[in-house]
């Protein structure tokens, strides 16, 4: 048979061996206990010149009826904690892990070969030199710390960095108190218990626009930006001390990126060096148009023939354009419709003028251009009517026809091209007719005809009747 002793060097032989966990360096460590008892407790001392985090707890324990819980406590007086601390003020809860489902294959042998974290336990920090006493409760009363082979008395177990002893069973009296005052030193056992612990690097804090991170970063500038960008601290989970230095590599960008900046901040302690990168991609963003500079609104004249061209406003737009990595005489302007682009009626067209430095999205302003038809229609009136003559047996003229005038309008005319003035009956003598024509835009023009009535019916002569009673 084996001894027990033997065991625990062999286990920590291999453990060394095998040293990275899933948070740092495991230490295997024994306790004892006996099947009933609830509480185990450690003494926990850094042996080392650095602080440590002991950031792991696996333990081996059995499973009755259902889930269990276990509580951690710990106690930083910097006494020796084993077989001693019965007082439950002295000791303060860290961690409470409900629900525990993973448990050893036999609950009823001496021995089970599987170890359960404790899962989410915060780290547990020791300073150099620093002892600490941990007890590790179950909370149920069916629950029992696993039990291995027998052996009376502590144990210790070191790796040189952390150093671990063994306590006696602490059986909880009354379910629900933190303590009891049983100790259990001649029924003594070693179940499987494991300890991780890594060591207290710096941690670089970034703080960027009020966003704080302390992992590594990525950061989008403008081109032609202050890179000193955001504010840097240095701590560690024990201390705010650490030297901080940083370091920039700059790597020339694809567009739309000018140049990346990779900035490497290093943090450097007893422990170690801890390293945080930020990487700054400066970018060729769209250049920037001064809008507030331009008249936005146009109006333009249509000519005689009602036509006109699409101005060119791309000089006054270049003129206030401005780009971070392209010189403004060197900025692409383009506009739509294109300059000198015939116009052919009144209205409004909307005018875009981009400008591009050729790698980023261009950057547009649009015009509204109104285009205003100021010419009258041509118009001639008919000729003048110089003797019309009257109605018979009356003095003036009715349905004259005054004949037709001559209008015409580049941009075209109105659906009712003309009106006049004309009465319904001309008297003798000459009436001035004005005509008045209107094109499309609601220009007009006017004319004026003369009609002259004349009368041109003999008179009517009425004799009187002569009385041949009265000749003589």
């Amino acid at each position: 048979m084996i001894h027990s002793r033997t065991l625990l060097v062999l286990a920590l032989a291999t453990t060394m061996l095998f040293a990275q966990s899933s948070c740092g360096t495991v230490l295997p460590a024994v306790s004892t206990t006996d099947f009933g008892s609830q509480g185990i407790m450690f003494d926990l001392e850094n042996a080392s010149s650095l602080p440590i985090r002991v950031c792991g707890i696996k333990i081996d324990h059995r499973y009755r009826s259902f889930p269990t819980s276990i509580q951690v406590y710990k106690v930083t007086d910097g006494g020796s904690h084993i077989n001693l601390q019965e007082t439950p003020s002295a000791w303060t809860l860290h961690y409470t892990a409900t629900n525990l489902v993973t448990y050893g294959t036999n609950p009823v042998s001496n021995f089970s070969p599987v170890l359960t974290p404790i899962v989410g336990l915060p780290p547990i920090l020791l300073s150099p030199g620093q002892r600490l006493g941990i007890f590790i409760s179950s909370v149920e009363g069916t629950q029992n710390v696993k039990g291995g082979v027998g052996l009376a008395g502590p144990v210790e177990a070191s790796d040189g960095t952390l150093k671990m002893r063994s306590g006696y069973t602490k059986t909880r009296s009354v379910l629900g108190t933190a303590f009891g005052t049983t100790t259990n030193n001649a029924n003594s056992r070693i179940p499987r218990m494991e300890f991780e612990y890594a060591p207290v690097y710096p941690v670089i804090t970034l703080t960027v626009g009020g966003n704080t991170s302390t992992t590594n970063t990525t950061t989008t500038l403008a081109s032609g930006s202050d890179t000193t960008i955001g504010s840097v601290g240095v701590g560690s989970a024990t201390t705010d001390t650490g030297t901080l230095t940083s370091s920039d590599v700059t790597a020339s960008g694809t567009c739309p990126t000018v140049s990346t900046i990779t900035r490497t901040w290093s943090a450097t302690n007893a422990d170690g060096t801890t390293t945080l990168v930020q990487t700054i991609n400066l970018m060729d963003y769209s250049p920037i148009i001064a809008t507030g500079s331009l008249t936005l609104s146009r109006n333009v004249t249509l000519d005689a023939a009602c036509s006109s061209t699409i101005p060119d406003l791309r000089s006054e737009v270049a003129a206030v354009s401005t780009d971070a990595i392209t010189a403004s005489n060197a900025l692409t302007v383009t506009q739509s419709p294109t300059e000198n682009s015939a116009v052919s009626a009144a209205g409004s067209v909307n005018v875009v003028v981009s400008v591009s430095d050729g790698c980023s999205a261009p950057s547009t302003v649009t015009y509204a251009v109104a285009y205003a038809d100021t010419t009258p229609p041509a118009f001639t009136a008919p000729a003048a009517l110089t003797s019309v003559p009257t109605n018979a047996g009356a003095c003036i003229a009715t349905a004259v026809s005054l004949g037709t005038p001559v209008a015409s309008d580049s941009c075209g005319m109105s659906l009712t091209p003309w009106v006049n003035d004309a009465p319904a009956s001309f008297s003798l003598g000459t009436t001035t007719v004005t005509w008045t024509a209107t094109d499309t835009n609601g220009l007009t023009a006017q004319g004026t005809q003369s009609v002259t009535v004349v009368d041109n019916q003999n008179p009517t002569i009425t004799v009187a009747a002569t009385d041949s009673a009265n000749a003589d």
